[in-house]
């Protein structure tokens, strides 16, 4: 068993490598304000090693959005409000993943 070792700055991405993370997921919600910028994962990704798998958190609500996290080196995703505020989640996650609802 492996931790995901959340990040929000490249600083506490500096702390969590030195420490040894293999699993580390940028959660693009800054938990003070709440605001939530994708931007975070696109300037944290490239400091990010190849042997760790890389996560982006929170912001996720289209396909084109998962497909240039994805594009960017990101190895998985983590997708919570814009799935648990569908009206039908199932189609959701089928339009986030590329399918039609």
């Amino acid at each position: 068993m492996e931790p995901l070792v959340e990040v929000h700055t490249g600083v506490e991405l500096d702390r969590a490598l030195h420490a040894g993370a293999k699993i580390v997921g940028v959660n693009n919600r800054n938990l003070k304000t709440l605001d939530v910028r994708a931007e975070t994962s696109f300037e944290l990704i490239d400091k990010i090693p190849d042997d760790c798998i890389a996560v982006s958190e929170s912001g996720i609500g289209s396909n084109a959005e998962l497909l240039k996290l994805r594009d960017a080196g990101f190895d998985a995703f983590l997708i919570g409000t814009s799935l648990m505020l569908a009206t039908d989640p199932a189609a959701a996650l089928s339009a986030l993943l590329g399918g039609r609802s």
